[in-house]
Formats: structure tokens, C-alpha cells, sequence
């Protein structure tokens, strides 16, 4: 019966997106979401058990967690490669000498694809018909190849709002991420143990000089700030990219006084940080001290709820009524209006705003997000209906839903909590999924085009 009517509840809100989309692209001035602010090439990598297990042999690696500064050698990157499999984690890990990243692409082969939260984003929402703005900080060939050119994805330069084509920088570097991919149940022989998977993840590997600097181009500030240009959301992200705090904080005062420069005119674009990884504790304590105060809204997944629960050395909530005592408790400390939780099986909101706006932001993000990770591309209209036939997906974490529903007044995930609505839906599940990168970035872009 839950299963039935979340189903129904996911159509409507597909309906709602589409007509969304469609009343902005009517419009003489279509309103825009803006994404920043880096990018870069991702080449990704499927493992296999095989390979993996073959070449931990050859360098000596194996599982340790330990190793957490930059590795140098690699068997030091295969054994933080293979510590993310055994626990099933997703994450990042930074290289310094790319003797090292040359050794990766000697010996992984990959597909290409555009890699960065906004870039992400701003070619999700393009591919589902919303007008989008961009912020890059490098745009060689390769890269402006890979973002949509349909018109949707505007990138502010001195002479305007252009398409990545035209907007292309070809003397610009270009700066590559790996990404390592495996599913659940991949099993990787050594040859004092066997590592399986307990469920698919991702770790992302860069080496990345321009996106550690974190750039921020003025002419994307001063776009934003633009009324003609009606942008609704910005998303600031990236700072995942930036291991020393020195330069984390100067990119942060860059951003701070961009927000109130937004603030100050009519209209203005409310602000929505998007967490990652973090490089480090000392990167995301600043970046939460510092920018969650300035925003409007805060997104993150499971694994950086535990990174921010560690700082504290706070243990992850177990059960469905301690996660939402630990959230309430962060938004609170954080200072921020809305709080999101995205993880594999459900979503969670804290917000002041409409409870059935956000549930309908949800529903759209997860059903992007669950059909990107069904074709392992940017999906069309067509394909999230695709998605929601019976055949292909359906809902899951309900049990959560029930046992929350025990605790708290709840009316189809909906929970008043003093002066805010805790707001809940169940994902989508996709048995088999094509690729488990992007989906984060692909869901954020589904809500905050609902939003």
C-alpha cells in the first residue's frame, strides 16, 4: 500500500517538474539556477576484483587504514582503494606527484565525463530542460565538449552570458579526476585475505593544481548578482577541493562577500551549500563555521554526516528517531533555515518553508538522481518516467518511514517539529545501477529546480 502511494506521489511530482520546466523556458526571461564552482574531466573507472586484486598482489598492497595522508607510491593508493571497498564507503583521496597519476592512467582505463558538483548540475538540469548558469575554472577543449550546449547552460564571461563552445578557452589546462567505482559484492582476492564489497560506492582520486586554488571568476559573481538574470538558487561548492585551510579561508571570504553582495539586491538568489569529502577535519570545520551561517540551505550525505559528527566525536545515529535528534540538533548549532539529508535508502529534510514544496524537491531529486545512476548518463524527461515503471524501480527505506511514523506525528512524511517541518521520502531503488557517480550532484540539481 506505502509502495503504491509513493509511487503515485513520485509521478505527481514529475508532472509538477515538467510543467516547472516547461512554464520557465515559455517565459520571455526564463529564471535560472546557478552552479559553481569547479570543474573538471572525470575518468571513470569501473573496477574489477580481477584487476584490483591483481595489482595489490604485484605492489604489496593491502587494506589499511592507517594511511591517511596523500599517497605517494602505488601501493599506498591501492591500499586506501582497497580499505574504501572493504567498508563499502564512498570518498576522496588527493595524490601529490603525478608520477603517480600517470601511473593510474597506464594502468585503468576509463570513460569520460564533465566532473564537479556544479558542472554536474547545471548539464542535469539543461538535459531536463532548465536554464542554467555556470561557473568554470577551467574550460579546455575536452571540457567544453562534455557540457551541454542546447542554450541551457550559460557561462558568464566579460562580454556576457555564453554557450561552452563559444566560451571555450583552449590554451586552459585541463585537469582530470579517476574516479573508482565498484559494486556490491565485488570480491578482491590478496594474498593474506578476500575483500568483498558490502554495497557499491565511489572514491574519487585527483590531482588537481587549478581546483585546489578553488579560483572564483567575477564575472560569474557579478551574473548572479544580475536581476535580468532572475537566478533563483546559487549553489556554492567545490571547497572539497581545497586542502589547505589557509587558501580555504580565502576562497571563503570570496565567497561570503559574494552572498551579501547577492543579498543586497531585490529578488535575491537564496544559497544552497552542498557538502563532499572533505580533505580534512581542520577544511570542514572552517567551511562549516564559516559558510553555514551565510546560506540558506545545506545539503549532505550519509558519510559526511559522520564527518561532521566526528569532529564532535559523536557516534552516527542508529535509528530513525536518533537521526532525526542529531540533525535537528546540527541545524540548529549550524544556523541554517533548511538541512538535507540524502542517503541510498531515504531523504530527510528539516525546512521552515512549505512541507509539500520540499517533499515534491525531494521526490524530483531522487528520481533524477535514480535514473542517472539506471542509464549512467544526464537523463531526459522521458527517461525518469522510464524509471518509475514498475519494472525498473520502486521505493524503499519504508521501514524507516514506519518506524518513524511510531514516534512522531507523521501524515505521509510529514512531521510539524515546533517551529519547522521535518519532511521525508523513500528513494528510489535501482538493483543494477550503471554507474554510482554523480548521483549526489544529479539529486541536488532535482531539488533545488523544485525548491
Amino acid at each position: 500500500m506505502r509502495r503504491a502511494y509513493w509511487q503515485r506521489r513520485y509521478l505527481a511530482a514529475l508532472n509538477a517538474a515538467e510543467a516547472r520546466a516547461a512554464a520557465a523556458a515559455a517565459a520571455p526571461s526564463p529564471w535560472r539556477l546557478a552552479f559553481g564552482f569547479t570543474n573538471s574531466i572525470d575518468r571513470i573507472v569501473s573496477l574489477d576484483g580481477h584487476t584490483l586484486g591483481s595489482l595489490a598482489r604485484r605492489e604489496g598492497a593491502g587494506p589499511d587504514t592507517s594511511l591517511r595522508d596523500r599517497p605517494r607510491t602505488p601501493a599506498e593508493l591501492l591500499s586506501r582503494l582497497l580499505d574504501f571497498v572493504r567498508s563499502g564507503e564512498g570518498g576522496e583521496i588527493w595524490i601529490a606527484d603525478p608520477r603517480l597519476g600517470d601511473w593510474i592512467s597506464a594502468h585503468f582505463r576509463g570513460r569520460s565525463q564533465v566532473g564537479g558538483t556544479g558542472v554536474r548540475g547545471a548539464n542535469t538540469l539543461a538535459s531536463l530542460g532548465f536554464s542554467t548558469m555556470l561557473h568554470v575554472t577551467t574550460l579546455p577543449a575536452e571540457q567544453a565538449a562534455l557540457i551541454d550546449n542546447s542554450g541551457r547552460v550559460a557561462i558568464p564571461r566579460a562580454s556576457g552570458l555564453e554557450t561552452p563552445r563559444s566560451a571555450m578557452r583552449p590554451e586552459d589546462p585541463l585537469m582530470e579526476h579517476f574516479i573508482f567505482e565498484f559494486q556490491a559484492g565485488m570480491t578482491v582476492s590478496l594474498a593474506t585475505e578476500t575483500v568483498v564489497a558490502p554495497r557499491a560506492n565511489r572514491v574519487i582520486v585527483a590531482l588537481d593544481p587549478v581546483n585546489f586554488r578553488h579560483p572564483i571568476d567575477p564575472h560569474y559573481i557579478d551574473a548572479v548578482g544580475d536581476p535580468a538574470h532572475r537566478v533563483q538558487w546559487a549553489l556554492v561548492s567545490g571547497y572539497s577541493q581545497v586542502a589547505d585551510v589557509t587558501m580555504c579561508n580565502a576562497r571563503i571570504d570570496e565567497t561570503v562577500t559574494a552572498i551579501r553582495r547577492w543579498r543586497q539586491r531585490a529578488a535575491a538568489p537564496r544559497v544552497h551549500l552542498e557538502l563532499a569529502a572533505m580533505p580534512g577535519a581542520k577544511v570542514l570545520a572552517t567551511v562549516l563555521e564559516r559558510l553555514a551561517p551565510e546560506v540558506d540551505s545545506i545539503g549532505l550525505n550519509a558519510d559526511e554526516l559522520s564527518s561532521i559528527l566526528s569532529l564532535r566525536d559523536t557516534r552516527t545515529p542508529a535509528g530513525a528517531e536518533a537521526t532525526v535528534s542529531v540533525l535537528a540538533e546540527l541545524r540548529s548549532r549550524l544556523r541554517v533555515p533548511r538541512l538535507s539529508l540524502h542517503t541510498q535508502l531515504y531523504c530527510l529534510s528539516l525546512t521552515p518553508d512549505d512541507p509539500i514544496t520540499e517533499q515534491d524537491a525531494l521526490l524530483y531529486g531522487s528520481l533524477v538522481s535514480g535514473t542517472f545512476a539506471r542509464r549512467g548518463d544526464f537523463p531526459s524527461p522521458a527517461d525518469l518516467r522510464q524509471t518509475l515503471a514498475p519494472d525498473e524501480s520502486c521505493a524503499t527505506g519504508l521501514e524507516f518511514e514506519r518506524t518513524l511514523a511510531s514516534h512522531q506525528k507523521w501524515i505521509d512524511g510529514v512531521s510539524r517539529q515546533a517551529d519547522l517541518w521535518l519532511v521525508f521520502i523513500p528513494t528510489l531503488a535501482v538493483s543494477h545501477p550503471a554507474t554510482t557517480i554523480g548521483l549526489g550532484d544529479s539529486f541536488t540539481a532535482g531539488v533545488l529546480a523544485m525548491l
